[in-house]
């Protein structure tokens, strides 16, 4: 590719990952966002990127294929949605139900138009902190709207406020921020991190925007685990007792502050049985577990057994995505179960191997971090997210398998 196709694609890319972050925000219509406009915009631009491919298919034919097994990891997601289909439609369920369910598996396919596209890490690194940083003021704007209309009664902290996809873009500079402590990374990868009193504030208004206005529990499991991922990754890879008494230390003051503020008590009520969405998602995960089947009910299926139907629309969707997938695929959910702990351990194998594969390991684990608050939400395959994941993909290659060709492709 010419220098100025380059530049174009980059543009594009960037253009294509803000607004389908931004289409992620709440409508009237749905409080999820509209992924009718998420799936228009990954439409679009695989037009785009598909039709500059065909341009330039005479380099493309000359081109060598590098293809690892990280490969067939967007695959894995597209043959199994393809099985779910077959069963859902060999049992005669409703074609809008087999189609509608889990259809975000299909929009793995985008991740080889990504790698078509080649795009580099610096790339996407743009993209991501252009997106969460913008994001902030729309988050604000759009609570402040809620406000002034009457929607959102009060402005007050324990009460969620707004809960979407741009939130999870969001809270990525935190990742990097709060990981940075234990990782350090190349103040020179970015100038949002240039010194701790930056870092500190990049994390704290990042953090509050993403988990304190959504106030979810989906949130802040997210925290925890990215804290937990952080902490163990560094005591396991460093295991000394300096290490251990760095980490004994920051323990005690998290806990000192969560005492202090009263905070154990806000979210052992936050995450009891008799909270009302906790209540809900109990009782689904008894129907849900008393109809799994080896080979799964197919997508579209509701519950064969009880009349319980969490939406008249769509009686196949439950809260409880993880159980739902076993529930649609059976035996057939375990490669993909499969695939997300493989992308985390390939987090962990980049995490402290050099200040800037720090950098690299923390961002990608900004990008995962969807798939903890979709224990409880059903978006683990909305377009958004699917297309986080096939980011981070790309990401793990080229840092892992492609070591001669990321110094170029960073230029």
């Amino acid at each position: 590719m010419s220098v100025n196709k380059i530049k174009f694609t980059n543009k594009l890319f960037i253009i294509f990952f803000f607004c389908l972050s931004m289409a992620s925000l709440p409508t009237h219509e749905s409080n999820s966002g509209e992924t009718t406009y998420q799936y228009l915009i990954i439409l679009i631009y695989s037009i785009f990127a598909l039709s500059m491919t065909i341009i330039n298919s005479n380099n493309v034919i000359r081109e060598r294929l590098s293809i690892r097994y990280i490969d067939f990891i967007p695959l894995i997601f597209i043959c199994v949605w393809i099985y779910g289909v077959f069963i859902g439609l060999l049992r005669d369920i409703p074609n809008k139900y087999v189609f509608r369910n889990f259809a975000g598996m299909f929009v793995y396919s985008i991740y080889y138009i990504f790698v078509q596209q080649k795009l580099s890490f610096e790339i996407i690194k743009k993209a991501c902190l252009f997106t969460s940083l913008l994001g902030i003021p729309v988050i604000f704007y759009y609570v402040y709207s809620n406000l002034s209309s009457g929607v959102l009664a009060n402005f007050i902290i324990g009460e969620r406020m707004i809960f979407c996809g741009l939130q999870l873009i969001i809270f990525i500079p935190f990742c990097i921020a709060f990981g940075q402590f234990f990782f350090p990374i190349n103040t020179q990868d970015t100038k949002f991190f240039k010194n701790n009193f930056i870092i500190l504030l990049v994390g704290t208004i990042t953090f509050f925007t993403s988990v304190i206005m959504s106030f979810s529990k989906g949130m802040i499991l997210s925290s925890i685990s990215v804290v937990f991922i952080i902490v163990m990754t560094k005591v396991l890879k460093n295991f000394n007792v300096k290490n251990i008494l760095y980490v004994g230390i920051f323990l005690l003051i998290i806990s000192g502050m969560l005492y202090y503020l009263d905070l154990f008590k806000l979210l052992g009520e936050l995450f009891s049985g008799q909270e009302v969405s906790n209540a809900t998602r109990n009782e689904q995960s008894t129907y849900i577990i008393s109809d799994l089947t080896f080979w799964g009910r197919g997508l579209g299926a509701g519950l064969s057994d009880s009349n319980y139907i969490r939406a008249d629309d769509a009686p196949y969707a439950f809260e409880l995505t993880y159980l739902n997938l076993i529930h649609k695929f059976g035996v057939f959910s375990l490669p993909l179960f499969f695939s997300y702990i493989y992308t985390f351990l390939l987090i962990i194998r980049v995490l402290g191997k050099s200040q800037r594969k720090n950098f690299v390991g923390l961002l990608c684990l900004g990008l995962m971090v969807y798939v903890f608050p979709s224990i409880g939400n059903p978006f683990l395959f909305s377009p958004l997210c699917v297309t986080l994941h096939c980011l981070t993909l790309i990401i793990l290659k080229k840092e892992l398998y492609e070591k001669k060709l990321a110094v170029n492709a960073l230029k």
